[in-house]
């Protein structure tokens, strides 16, 4: 067989036509009947080095793009927000107070602090004694300390004041800022003896989260508070409620110190209503007893649960136990018809629990009296049976666990 020849009628080298080869099986692919298939295309996802080269510079340059753009944003964050007047500082703080933005007047300093228990914004908007209405009327700045004269306008008052203002040095662009040279907030220390789950300020519950135990029985709060007038008190479903009314706090402007608060409990109308409902419920389910001895409840005075006397000197004794004076002895008596009847009940009186003041307790120094009918052997047979009722409350103030009794005492 003859070589063959190119266009030309030349023959190609072995080179070419090795070349030619590869080209050819480049372009097939075995198939999965085990066919030859022919192809012109290259596999996907394969990028040549070439591209390589070009995806990677495309993606250092969005990189870059990316880093330079949330720079700036940054800065135009710091010239937009930040105080870079000692005026400004000082409306920045002026216009919180007066919108009832808490958040964003608390010193930031108070969020290091592991106790505190801080408001909500409707509970400082609720606030008496805010600011109302506000002017600077001067600013004098010497250097990195500036103070402001401002009139401020609570309720319907005018009262002038001083801001001192200090300018901190930062490094980055638009990052020097103005700032007040004092904390914006005043540190309330609130103290109980009970682990307290909540509190009513300025007529919302406040969950008093962060607490610190000083020891046994004794527990505190800091709560960063701005000026105006506080009403502290606890929820209208609490079990508890505060010794002596609800409690004011006052602070105000420029105010630095406030007097620690103890926080005094007594039981609520709740908590009253509850242990009522508790004993009422013991009470009824003795009524509804048909044995002499129920169970937790009162007994017979006369005869055990079986019917047998308690008190021998009134039983007819069986012939085989004539000589015996046991009581175990006694003929048992046929028992019908009984029935309980609450004829009196004192009132409820809620005892604090001097070693565990979470816990209340119902004593009561008279007893209650019920009246127990029966029928002996088809006779009929009355008695009047006392007894003391025992409860138990113990509360942390959201919630609490009542239980409610027979009293067994000697």
């Amino acid at each position: 067989m003859k070589p063959e020849t190119d266009s030309q009628g030349q023959q190609p080298t072995s080179t070419e036509q090795d070349d030619a080869q590869q080209a050819t099986r480049a372009k097939q692919w075995w198939s999965p009947s085990g066919l030859i298939q022919s192809t012109t295309t290259r596999a996907a996802g394969i990028l040549t080095r070439s591209e390589k080269i070009l995806v990677r510079r495309r993606m250092g340059l969005i990189a870059i793009a990316v880093v330079a753009l949330a720079a700036l944003v940054a800065s135009l964050g710091n010239y937009i927000f930040l105080a870079h007047s000692p005026r400004e500082a000082a409306d920045n703080y002026l216009s919180r107070l007066q919108s009832g933005n808490y958040f964003m007047a608390v010193d930031a300093s108070a969020y290091s602090n592991q106790s505190a228990v801080f408001l909500k914004n409707s509970m400082y908007r609720a606030a008496q004694g805010r600011v109302q209405e506000y002017s600077i009327t001067s600013v004098d700045q010497q250097g990195d300390r500036a103070v402001a004269q401002a009139e401020l306008t609570i309720e319907g008052q005018k009262e002038r004041v001083e801001i001192p203002l200090v300018q901190d040095h930062r490094s980055g662009v638009f990052n020097d800022v103005w700032r007040l040279d004092y904390t914006s907030q005043v540190n309330q220390k609130i103290t109980s003896t009970i682990d307290l789950d909540s509190v009513e300020l300025n007529g919302y519950q406040l969950k008093m989260r962060n607490t610190v135990t000083d020891g046994e029985h004794a527990f505190h709060w800091d709560m960063p508070l701005l000026p105006g007038e506080y009403i502290l008190d606890f929820p209208k479903d609490s079990y508890y409620a505060m010794a002596g009314g609800a409690k004011t706090i006052s602070l105000g402007f420029r105010q630095t110190e406030l007097a620690p608060v103890d926080i005094k409990v007594r039981p609520s109308a709740r908590m009253w209503q509850e242990t009522d409902a508790a004993i009422e419920t013991w009470v009824q389910t003795c009524e509804s007893a048909h044995t002499l001895a129920p169970s937790g409840c009162p007994a017979s005075q006369i005869y055990d649960s079986s019917g047998r006397p308690l008190d021998d000197s009134s039983a007819e004794a069986t012939p085989s136990a004539s000589a015996s004076s046991s009581p175990s002895a006694a003929r048992p008596r046929k028992i019908e018809d009984v029935k309980w009847e609450l004829q009196e009940r004192p009132p409820l009186v809620l005892t604090q629990n001097e070693n565990q003041p979470s816990l209340w307790e119902a004593n009561q120094n008279d007893p209650v009296v019920f009246r127990l009918t029966y029928t002996v052997d088809g006779k009929p047979q009355s008695e009047t049976v006392e007894a003391y009722i025992h409860a138990n409350i113990t509360s942390t103030d959201d919630t609490a666990s009542i239980s409610a009794g027979l009293d067994d005492r000697d």
